[in-house]
């Protein structure tokens, strides 16, 4: 009797660790799962991110681009200022250099209108009314 109940003791064990051992493969399959989606979370945002930062790369190489283009420009402009400002000073040397000699020479001031009213827009007056 002894040995019998030994056995069926024996054998609610094995059952009892036959069923513990069926829970635990089950929860660590659970786990398991449980860690792969984790991980395709933590994947997809490692996308996310990749994708960002390559915009912001992108973006970031524009924005260099765009400012050399002003930088560029801006001293092409500097350039065509100063080469203007050089033609307006020549042009005024000119200027005086032609004064200087047609005064010499005895003609009249050419800067003035050689007859009052010729310098009017609109021609000779009148009107056409």
């Amino acid at each position: 009797d002894a040995v019998s109940r030994d056995v069926m003791d024996m054998a609610d064990q094995s059952e009892r660790t036959r069923s513990e051992a069926k829970i635990a493969r089950q929860e660590a399959a659970a786990a398991a799962k449980v860690v792969r989606l984790k991980q395709r979370v933590v994947d997809a945002a490692e996308d996310r991110v990749r994708v960002e930062r390559r915009r912001y790369e992108e973006a970031a190489r524009e924005v260099h681009r765009l400012d050399e283009r002003i930088r560029s420009l801006s001293r092409e402009m500097e350039g065509l200022v100063s080469a203007s400002d050089a033609k307006s000073y020549e042009a005024e040397a000119r200027l005086d250099v032609a004064h200087k000699l047609l005064s010499r020479a005895g003609v009249a001031d050419v800067t003035e209108p050689a007859v009052k009213g010729k310098s009017s827009p609109r021609g000779r007056g009148g009107g056409g009314r």
